[in-house]
């Protein structure tokens, strides 16, 4: 077991949950057999269902939990907080990020196919990241943040 296998389960509220329960004991120290537990707090006793919402703001837990967000908090959201144009032309990003997680920023012209455009690990102490872009078209792409997990 390492904490880092997923960060939200280090003191964050969720549970550090098996992917298959009936699987071998040798599997205990495999990292691809673990996950992010989907309910703040966890469920013992209980299965652990994606649907869990627990501050009711539309975002399952395990959502805000693998991003980075208060699961615990309406107002705290896994999405992109703040778009802003700096002054030389260059776009800023801000969202809310998990301390030692890998981000990746993807853009599209028509929110269908997507590209890379950046990737960062948050900081150890993170609580929000940002990603600044150069200068972008007038008529301005979709973005979107993805993460796996740490970055180790």
């Amino acid at each position: 077991f390492s904490l880092l296998w997923q960060p939200a389960t280090a003191g964050q509220g969720f549970a550090l949950t098996h992917t298959n329960p009936t699987a071998s004991h040798r599997t205990w120290d495999d990292p691809a057999y673990w996950q992010t537990g989907k309910k703040i707090d966890g469920t013992p006793g209980q299965e652990d269902s994606t649907a869990f919402d627990t501050d009711g703001d539309g975002q399952p837990d395990q959502v805000e939990g693998m991003g980075g967000s208060d699961a615990r908090s309406p107002a705290s959201r896994f999405e992109i907080r703040l778009i802003s144009q700096l002054p030389d032309g260059s776009v800023q990003l801000i969202f809310p990020a998990a301390a030692g997680r890998a981000y990746e920023l993807q853009q599209s012209v028509d929110a269908v196919t997507w590209q890379f455009a950046s990737q960062l690990t948050a900081s150890p102490v993170a609580y929000e990241a940002v990603i600044i872009l150069p200068p972008l078209p007038a008529s301005g792409p979709f973005f979107r943040i993805t993460t796996r997990g740490s970055s180790e």
